[in-house]
């Protein structure tokens, strides 16, 4: 005949009995490694009072709760993560430092169907917290490396079209006013063929990080393809759009970048777009309306800013004048401003 007491003194599971007063009346073995505490130290004792700890989860509650209706209680480890604090003695320990725990209170009842006692089963889950974490670390991970552009760490484009249409669909609903920035190097191809095109990855690096310190915090930066780049101002008429773009154009202008011993300069261009009231509601029309400007910029000299002004209706082919490559252009009425 099996042996019963012996079987449960070597699962590997926590086992503690206690009776209505909360006297411990078995302690297996795995409670004894666990837990520091030896069976002939802790039988006839009350368990909250040697571990304190069980009263502010309401361990009581629930093991009275078992006594009184004969269900089996739970701890759960998403709710509460252990009920008694042991330590997490496995490899990954400074990722979780104490042992993840799920416990079960089950009714132990005499021949008469009363609940005499309540067993107390403790599980250990830490690897199956930790394989859960690493499964959302995992698919985060994935999810941020199909947002963001290797070279460069920001939106790529699908992800800051995205973006756009959500903000978009804001400026719909409540009329909030939305700029738009497309920007591209000048003469970048100089740069490859000059400085070689492990350079003209570096320089892509470099000029991400001095427009992510130009813009606002909430603005959203993306590599639109190849040397441009886009940004998506919420809240922002074309005036304040200009004076972020040309912080962004004269910090690109007075940065010195070094490779491979070489130290040069280079220049970007800027065309702006807007709302602008009732137009320009897709992402379609306001890359279109900021590309003009932008070959505007780059027909003008390059170099600087150009936005639509107050004649132009967005889809007019005349050109903007510029008035030199280091200036914000077109001063802005008060109706699109």
């Amino acid at each position: 005949m099996i042996d019963t007491l012996q079987l449960v003194d070597n699962l590997s599971i926590g086992t503690i009995v206690v009776n209505r007063d909360m006297e411990v009346v078995f302690w297996n073995r795995w409670m004894e490694d666990h837990s520091h505490v030896l069976r002939e130290q802790i039988l006839g004792k009350v368990l909250t009072e040697e571990f304190p700890a069980l009263k502010q989860k309401g361990f009581p509650w629930k093991v009275q709760t078992v006594f009184r209706l004969g269900n089996f209680a739970f701890f759960s480890q998403k709710l509460h993560q252990y009920l008694f604090e042991f330590e997490n003695t496995k490899y990954f320990r400074p990722y979780l430092p104490s042992m993840q725990q799920s416990v079960v209170l089950v009714p132990l009842k005499g021949s008469d169907g009363t609940v005499e006692h309540v067993c107390v089963s403790i599980f250990d889950v830490t690897d199956a917290v930790l394989y859960q974490q690493q499964l959302i670390d995992s698919k985060r991970k994935v999810e941020e490396l199909s947002k963001t552009d290797e070279l460069t760490q920001t939106n790529n484009r699908r992800h800051l079209i995205t973006r756009l249409n959500e903000e978009l669909s804001i400026h719909q609903r409540s009329g909030c006013v939305l700029s738009f920035i497309l920007l591209d190097v000048d003469n970048f191809k100089d740069v490859n063929d000059q400085q070689g095109h492990v350079c003209g990855d570096y320089v892509l690096r470099e000029l991400s990080g001095i427009l992510k310190s130009g813009i606002r915090q909430y603005d959203i930066l993306g590599r639109y393809g190849g040397e441009e780049f886009a940004i998506v101002v919420p809240g922002a008429g074309i005036s304040e759009a200009l004076i972020i773009a040309e912080r962004l154009r004269s910090g690109v202008e007075k940065f010195t970048f070094e490779c491979d011993n070489n130290k040069f300069n280079i220049s970007i261009s800027l065309g702006l777009a807007s709302t602008h009231g009732d137009l320009l509601r897709t992402p379609e029309e306001l890359f279109k309306m900021a590309d003009k400007c932008l070959y505007r910029a780059k027909a003008a000299g390059r170099n600087c800013v150009v936005a639509p002004d107050e004649k132009d209706d967005y889809t007019s082919k005349d050109s903007i004048p510029c008035s030199g490559p280091r200036d914000v252009l077109n001063k802005i009425s008060p109706a699109s401003s």
